[in-house]
């Protein structure tokens, strides 16, 4: 698993080192916390949160933590890198977005030890600019291996 996770986070650093000297644009850094709430089980909700970082303008390269529990048997750990597409406003940071993303998910069953394996989905969501610096984005999302989630995130972007 540690060598998933450090290949993972090996390509972000070089896909975003390769962005920042490629483009003559203003990018962007955005800093959320997200909420979510999600299906990992087919009897379970599972709720939860987590910390997403992004750098770009229009395409965003960007990685995320969340951690889940369904408060009665399954907690949920993933660390997942992401690349964020801007549909209407493709040179920009703002309204409908797709967002592809993939990594580790380490899952912790009650009376049971640590499972790895590879999470990965499709995340479909709206980025509401609020001020020069602050949004909020509500979104959906679907893979494997949970079945979909929705949630929300606010934040800052520099």
């Amino acid at each position: 698993m540690k060598k998933i996770i450090l290949v993972s986070i090996l390509l972000f650093v070089i896909t975003l080192a390769s962005f920042a000297q490629s483009s003559g644009k203003k990018e962007e850094i955005s800093i959320s916390p997200v909420a979510e709430i999600n299906l990992y089980t087919a009897s379970n909700i599972g709720t939860g949160g987590g910390l997403a970082i992004s750098y770009g303008d229009g395409i965003s390269l960007g990685v995320k933590g969340l951690y889940f529990t369904d408060l009665d048997t399954l907690t949920t750990i993933e660390i997942l890198t992401f690349v964020r597409f801007y549909i209407l406003d493709f040179n920009g940071n703002s309204g409908l977005f797709a967002q592809i993303e993939g990594g580790p998910a380490f899952f912790f069953e009650k009376d049971d030890d640590m499972k790895g394996m590879i999470s990965g989905g499709v995340t479909i969501g709206w980025r509401f600019v609020l001020s020069k610096h602050w949004y909020v984005e509500p979104v959906v999302r679907g893979g494997y291996p949970f079945i979909a989630g929705v949630g929300v995130s606010g934040g800052v972007k520099f």
